[in-house]
């Protein structure tokens, strides 16, 4: 914030300077695409291949820098393991220093790629230089990311090679058609390996991406364009103002409103501007959509968008299929379908949920429930737990969600305004949420290097790990100790002294063939597999006047799951609890 100018390689790192040091002036500069060493001038393809010694015939796919977790490694191998089952003789050069402690061999192992992949170490500029030419593409696969570039891309594309990238942080801003982008909530492997193919079976393909990245490279980053830019940023700091303008006040906002605490990204939720900008952004959507309900044929569809509006989740395929032939056959209007919906149960409940979590922001204070004023009569433990967790967020800067593709809207809409830099989610599935950066993975082997967040939050999630998801039309991947594996690597991506804010059904011990529902001896079990200590926990139970906590632990042992008319759990557990710093 004392800085005179700030100078970022990318739109994205742009933003995120701009919430951190708003007043001060800001620009972006690509990276460099340094060139190869002189002495490597003129050396192509087939000279590269024959001073390293590898095959001409062959397609080499290249990968470079250290091998670590946020290089996808998982991805690499199991994209070219598509590859080399298309063409036998590809092969995969690892230019770099391997950092994942034996999982790369056992990745290459386990895909049955062993003698098609080279590892050539750490090597000195030249030799990556030559490695460099010799290949046909490479893989730069990085999540998470803190926002960086990549010197290897930027020498890549100025070697006019193919590569391909996350379509995420600032790899989402290169051209689509100078660069490959897979998604990184997708299938990383099929959609690697996919492009792959492409370019060996697509030899035109090829030559005119490779064309395109040199053109951007010769255009884009070159290296005297970007020092005149340095020098053109240096200049127009020394003409800054040394006073700084204040934060910009919202316009038509009234002294009469009380204050907001900022959301995602900074901004202030009463400012008209930032909602009218994402109306008109979707506005063909939505008028497409709304064509969509006209008919008599649009019911079905009329009634999944009041759902996700006023319920905020999908209505499931069999309410769809009943309201559609009820409204077709006359039996009810689209009124009724409203009607019916506004006076629900669930309706009730996420209205509940919205105006605790209201309440929450405006007073800045943790959300709980006192003894003899219960809440939510009829409701599930989400009327509780997620004000409780969201509650307690605190001042984290990157924070990760386990379990939100399958998570309430209302929930989303809360987490999403958190004013936390950044925003990860991990599930099996995939889901959109805007400003989040998701990844689909597995919870008990999470792609993220030891002390990536200060906080993870879990709401109802680690049950279900290792029990039969098919439900959720996710693989099973069952084992018993799936939340003994999750909570570990939970602890271990946090960083010293980080938190886990967690809510798990809470009760009798219960096995359903989804989830397990814990009782005080399970939940203690679980935690005697980390070093986390509690700092807060409160257990909540469902009766006839709605959700209160209980003393301690006690009393709960007889509260069953979807028992005595309650809708879900009758018990739930919140808990804040610390890794030692």
């Amino acid at each position: 914030r004392a800085s005179r100018a700030i100078v970022v390689h990318s739109v994205d790192s742009l933003d995120k300077m701009r919430q951190i040091a708003p007043g001060v002036p800001c620009s972006v500069i690509p990276h460099h695409a340094q060139p190869a060493p002189p002495k490597l001038v003129g050396v192509d393809r087939t000279e590269a291949r024959r001073r390293l010694g590898l095959p001409q015939d062959a397609f080499i796919v290249g990968h470079f820098g250290f091998i670590t977790r946020p290089k996808q490694p998982a991805a690499v191998i199991g994209g070219f393991a598509r590859l080399v089952a298309h063409r036998s003789n590809s092969l995969l050069v690892m230019v770099g220093a391997d950092n994942t402690g034996g999982g790369l061999q056992a990745l290459i192992g386990n895909h049955g790629v062993d003698g098609k992949v080279t590892a050539a170490g750490y090597v000195d500029l030249t030799n990556f230089y030559l490695y460099l030419k010799a290949v046909d593409a490479l893989i730069n696969l990085r999540y998470p990311s803190a926002g960086e570039s990549s010197g290897t891309l930027a020498r890549a594309m100025g070697e006019g090679r193919v590569a391909i990238v996350n379509n995420a942080r600032s790899f989402a801003e290169l051209p689509s058609d100078a660069v490959l982008k897979v998604e990184i909530d997708g299938d990383q492997a099929a959609e690697v390996g996919a492009h792959l193919i492409r370019l060996t079976d697509d030899p035109q393909l090829k030559a005119s991406m490779e064309e395109r990245a040199r053109t951007y490279a010769r255009t884009v980053l070159d290296s005297r364009r970007c020092a005149d830019l340095y020098l053109e940023a240096v200049r127009r700091s020394t003409e800054v103002d040394t006073e700084r303008p204040a934060a910009r006040a919202v316009p038509g906002a009234s002294s009469g409103h009380r204050e907001l605490p900022p959301i995602a990204g900074g901004a202030d939720p009463r400012d008209a501007g930032l909602a009218m900008a994402s109306h008109r952004s979707a506005l063909s959507l939505i008028d497409d959509l709304a064509a969509r309900t006209l008919p008599l044929s649009g019911t079905a569809v009329e009634l999944d968008l009041l759902y996700r509006m006023l319920l905020r989740r999908p209505a499931e395929d069999g309410a769809l299929r009943s309201a559609q032939l009820a409204v077709a056959a006359g039996d009810i209007t689209r009124s009724d379908l409203i009607r019916d919906i506004v006076g629900s149960r669930e309706f009730r409940e996420v209205d509940l949920i919205e105006r605790n979590l209201t309440h929450v922001r405006r007073e800045s204070r943790p959300f709980t429930v006192y003894q003899g004023s219960p809440v939510g009569e009829d409701t599930t433990e989400r009327v509780v737990e997620i004000p409780w967790a969201l509650s307690r967020v605190g001042g984290a800067r990157r924070l990760l969600d386990l379990g939100y593709a399958y998570a309430s809207g209302v929930y989303l809409s809360a987490l999403l305004a958190l004013p936390a830099p950044e925003l990860h989610g991990l599930d099996w599935s995939a889901s959109p949420a805007p400003g989040m950066l998701r990844t689909r993975g597995d919870l008990r082997r999470m792609p993220y290097r030891e002390g990536s967040f200060d906080l993870v939050i879990c709401i109802s999630t680690i049950e279900h790990i290792g029990r039969d998801n098919t439900g959720y039309g996710l693989p099973g991947h069952t084992g018993s100790s799936g939340d003994v594996e999750t909570i570990r690597e939970i602890e271990r991506v946090l960083e010293p002294a980080g938190r886990l804010l967690i809510t798990v059904p809470f009760g009798q011990r219960e096995e359903h063939s989804w989830f397990l529902q814990y009782d005080a001896a399970e939940w203690q079990k679980l935690l005697a597999n980390t070093s986390f200590w509690v700092e807060e926990q409160t257990a909540f139970r469902l009766d006839a006047e709605g959700w209160q906590p209980t003393d301690g632990l006690i009393g709960t042992e007889r509260l069953r799951y979807a028992k005595n008319g309650a809708p879900a759990a009758q018990g739930v557990l919140c808990a804040s609890l610390r890794k030692p710093g």
